[in-house]
């Protein structure tokens, strides 16, 4: 919320006599970050801090919960620098959230459900953008802040009215699915690295004992970021059934997709069939412990 109202307060410090806000959540109109612009547009323009302060008290509905709200909204700001790249929208973890599955097995087949285009192109990557080392730590750094949100939230939820309870989840609800966002990102990007590095192993004639001792690191590593995933999937689907603005097969680009919530249970079988039967399988090709 921090970088909102900096956003905001830029804007109408630019001269400009105002702003076309196209968003793609909808309403976007009804959210707190809306809300903020109208703040910034008016003189006397009120101190962020003190402004946020009030603004979180009042949906939270009590001082002890605001205070952390309000520091939520401060660590999420803090998460959004970590971000490595501005992708295409329609793309991506970053637009499928924990629905987007990790392609672990280079040559197994992709379901159907993950195949599924709108008139503006895939949604699914199966290999990584950028340098996946690079991108792959940066989105770490951003899942840690981000669960440092999560925790802010829970223990605001202590004290929250029951009749704040339904505003306090529209800001709760989005922040906890973005943080399951980040880990999923965090989680194919090292994924892909690790698949990449083996996959390469496996197909040499010969390996050196260094290499065949590296080989049993990644793949120890490749189980536990594939344990991770499921268990990140596992909590984000009550997240998107209780928020339908999180399911972007709700609006008119993603239609063609199933719901999230039945992705991200294919997601699981996907992973199991994935932990159970084609890592040991590669770790049998490469002569390591399973």
């Amino acid at each position: 919320m921090d970088r909102w109202f900096d956003r905001a307060d830029a804007l109408a410090a630019s001269g400009a006599d105002g702003a076309w806000v196209l968003a793609w959540f909808r309403p976007n109109q009804g959210t707190t970050s809306a809300e903020v612009y109208k703040y910034a547009f008016w003189n006397p323009v009120p101190d962020r801090d003190a402004l946020l302060s009030k603004l979180a008290k009042r949906i939270a509905g009590s001082e002890e919960a605001g205070l952390h709200l309000r520091r939520a909204w401060g660590r999420v700001s803090d998460a959004i620098p970590w971000s490595p790249e501005l992708p295409p929208y329609f793309l991506g973890p970053y637009y499928l959230g924990p629905s987007h599955p990790i392609f672990a097995d280079p040559d197994g087949g992709i379901p159907a459900c993950f195949q599924a285009k709108s008139e503006f192109a895939n949604h699914f990557l199966t290999e990584a953008r950028g340098d996946p080392e690079v991108f792959g730590r940066y989105y770490r750094n951003m899942e840690r802040a981000l669960l440092e949100a999560v925790k802010e939230l829970d223990a605001a939820a202590i004290d929250v009215p029951h009749r704040c309870r339904a505003v306090f989840e529209a800001e709760d609800l989005p922040t906890r699915w973005f943080y399951h966002t980040a880990r999923t990102h965090a989680n194919f990007y090292e994924s892909c690295m690790l698949r990449n590095a083996l996959v390469r192993t496996s197909n040499a004639d010969s390996k050196t004992p260094q290499e065949t001792a590296e080989a049993q690191k990644r793949l120890e590593r490749w189980r536990a970021v594939l344990e991770d995933e499921r268990e990140n999937t596992q909590a984000a689907i009550s997240t998107v059934e209780k928020d339908s603005r999180l399911d972007v097969h709700t609006t008119r680009d993603g239609a063609a997709l199933e719901q999230a919530a039945d992705l991200m249970h294919k997601k699981l079988v996907l992973l199991d069939h994935e932990l159970q039967v084609f890592l040991p399988s590669l770790a049998e090709k490469l002569v390591l412990e399973k």
